[in-house]
This record gives structure tokens, sequence and C-alpha cells, in this order.
């Protein structure tokens, strides 16, 4: 009995039946989780037009983004499965505008970082992306500023550039 009245405030003080947000979250997780799959897929095709320059056995151009990109798609669907059998939540925060900013501008950096790769170098725009992500994220001071892009991105050449040699 309790618990209904505590049900019916929230459904009053939201505007809207419990229903609602069930399904809105069940679709976009759903919707989500296929974007994923279709992006992971997109990823080991793109992977496949790579020159294989280890031919014969050895790791080749299009072995890591083919690992990522099988991946991506094994957790999307992973994410569609779960979307459609799981229950959905309940409370779950609504869209804000701040959010869909914060992910435009993280997209919009993205790109301007494999643009400016192009000319400058992998250590230089991996910083400066790094850095800007996390302040669009809220990040302050100089540890989140300048301590955590330096690490990340000696810790990305360190992998990429000296242990498996790919040209950075």
């Amino acid at each position: 009995m309790a618990e209904q009245t505590v049900r019916e405030a929230a459904e009053e003080a939201v505007g809207h039946p419990e229903a609602e947000p069930r399904r809105a979250t069940r679709a976009a997780e759903t919707a989500i989780g296929l974007g994923v799959v279709a992006l992971g897929v997109g990823a080991i095709v793109a992977a496949q037009q790579l020159a294989d320059l280890h031919a014969g056995g050895d790791f080749g151009g299009r072995w890591w983004p083919t690992v990522v990109g099988g991946c991506l798609a094994v957790l999307g669907a992973a994410s569609v499965v779960s979307g459609l059998l799981r229950p959905p939540a309940v409370d779950v925060e609504p869209l804000r505008r701040t959010g869909v900013l914060q992910l435009a501008a993280i997209l919009g950096l993205v790109v301007a970082y494999g643009i400016a790769w192009q000319y400058v170098h992998f250590a230089v725009v991996t910083l400066a992306l790094v850095a800007a992500i996390m302040a669009v994220l809220g990040g302050r001071g100089w540890r989140q500023l300048v301590l955590v892009p330096a690490i990340v991105t000696a810790v990305l050449y360190g992998v990429f550039g000296l242990l498996l040699r790919v040209p950075l």
C-alpha cells in the first residue's frame, strides 16, 4: 500500500505515467545498440580495405581495426538483446541540452583531430584532443588539463608507436 502511494506521488511529480519512461529507455537502449553494431560492422568493412603489409601469419594493418570492430559489433548486439529482454530502468535521467552539446563538441573535436593529424605530429594533436575533451567534460586544474592528457598521450605513443611500431 505504501509502495503504491510512493509510485503515484512520483507519477504526479514527473507528470507522466510510469510506462512511458520504460518504453523510451527500452527503445533508446535498443537503438543505441543497433547503432553500435552498425559502427562495428562498418569498422570491419573499412579494415578490410586497408593494405595488409604482413600477410602470412603476422598481425597486419587490418588486425587491430577488425578486432575493435568485432568487439563493437558483439557489445552492440549484447546491448540490443539486453534492451529487449531486461526490464527497463525506472529512474532514468532525462536527456539534457548540456549532454547533447558536450557530445556534439566531442564529435567535432574528434573530426578536427582526424584532420589535424594529417599536418601535425600525433603527440601534439593527441595531447590537444585529450585536454580539450577533458575541458568539455568539466575538467579543471592542471592535473586534469595537463597531467592526464600527457599520460594518455605517452601511453598511446608507447603502445602504438614503440611497441606495435605503428607509424604515427
